[in-house]
């Protein structure tokens, strides 16, 4: 199957699977990203994301001493500012998307 990527979006990463519309698109057409132009010419190639699950505190109360959350730089209570709770991670090596593999095909599809 030949497909001619015209253009490629941005924020997307190498070895992302590439899910598919339909009924039983999925189970008989499975794609992955295998490549990207990770540059940083046309769009950003990282981003910073929170990495902190807060359904992890649910059962938390607001007077708490200390949540308990993954930054360990500081005791959080009700006097932090959320932000400085919080834990950060950098997603690196995202880009347009230069090639799609196909990993597994049991049907028929026509281009």
């Amino acid at each position: 199957m030949k497909k001619i990527l015209i253009t490629g979006g941005a924020g997307f990463k190498a070895g992302s699977n590439v899910n598919l519309v339909g009924a039983t698109a999925n189970a008989s057409l499975v794609l992955a990203i295998d490549g990207v132009e990770n540059s940083g010419a046309n769009s950003s190639n990282f981003f910073i994301v929170d990495t902190t699950r807060i359904a992890n505190y649910t059962s938390l109360l607001i007077s708490a001493a200390d949540y308990g959350f993954p930054n360990s730089a500081i005791s959080e209570n009700v006097n932090t500012r959320i932000i400085d709770a919080l834990a950060f991670s950098n997603v690196i090596g995202l880009g347009a998307i230069t090639n799609v593999a196909v990993l597994f095909a049991n049907a028929i599809f026509s281009t």
